[in-house]
């Protein structure tokens, strides 16, 4: 977990977050996932007193198709807090990495769903691997 997010505050925003980055989301180190179904597992993190999770269901191909929030938040405040919907569609494959190529992002309230962000892949460009030490 980046040192941003072990602040108690924001630690409750790393499983959401890293929906955006599935390998964040690698089970072990400090997101431990708990088996809820089949083909539903839940990736967990604390820090101090918080403690965040969501609901990752993968498709028959173990592709992580969608991130759902376990709680909803409450819409009609200014700072609604991170209920999330987090679903993946159009998956390529790209230099031999199977990549998602759209994405929607919705808040969720109780009964209510807003989408705010759908986005779509147009284009990858595939750099030469670096030969700087690191």
């Amino acid at each position: 977990m980046p040192a941003l997010y072990r602040q108690p505050l924001v630690a409750g925003y790393w499983v959401p977050d890293s929906a955006y980055y599935p390998a964040a989301q690698l089970p072990g180190g400090d997101a431990p996932w708990q088996v809820v179904d089949d083909p539903r597992a839940r990736p967990v993190v604390r820090s101090g007193p918080v403690r965040s999770s969501l609901l990752a269901s993968v498709d028959a191909d173990g592709r992580l198709r969608q991130f759902d929030a376990e709680e909803p938040s409450d819409l009609d405040t200014q700072c609604h807090g991170s209920a999330e919907q987090v679903t993946r569609d159009d998956w390529r494959d790209i230099g031999g990495v199977t990549i998602t190529h759209r994405f929607v992002i919705s808040r969720l309230g109780p009964g209510r769903m807003l989408p705010f962000w759908d986005g779509q892949v147009t284009a990858v460009r595939l750099l030469p691997a670096s030969t700087t030490p690191r």
